[in-house]
């Protein structure tokens, strides 16, 4: 079995889902991924500031996953990719304390 491997993969502007998309066709098309894995994607800022899963304010580490990138499952809301929001509130809570 192949140990999994970590690949960083940059794009201009990870709200930018036609860029995204474009680039998941092409690492598709360069047998690099296939639709069987499921790619997590991450802004840089989070790996800067340390944000993993297991986070103390239960941010999601990752904004989303390829899947739902090829099933146009990502949401907006006035600009904002609603996947952002917390898991369980925990984020509004430190904010308004």
């Amino acid at each position: 079995m192949t140990k999994p491997t970590v690949i960083c993969v940059y794009t201009k502007d990870f709200s930018d889902l036609t860029d995204v998309k474009r680039v998941l066709s092409n690492l598709n098309e360069l047998n690099i991924v296939n639709k069987a894995m499921r790619i997590n994607y991450k802004c840089d800022a989070y790996t800067h500031l340390g944000i993993m899963s297991d986070n103390p304010y239960k941010l999601r580490a990752s904004l989303y996953s390829s899947d739902e990138v090829r099933d146009n499952k990502i949401k907006y809301k006035d600009g904002v990719i609603t996947r952002l929001k917390t898991k369980n509130g925990a984020m509004e809570e430190f904010l308004n304390s």
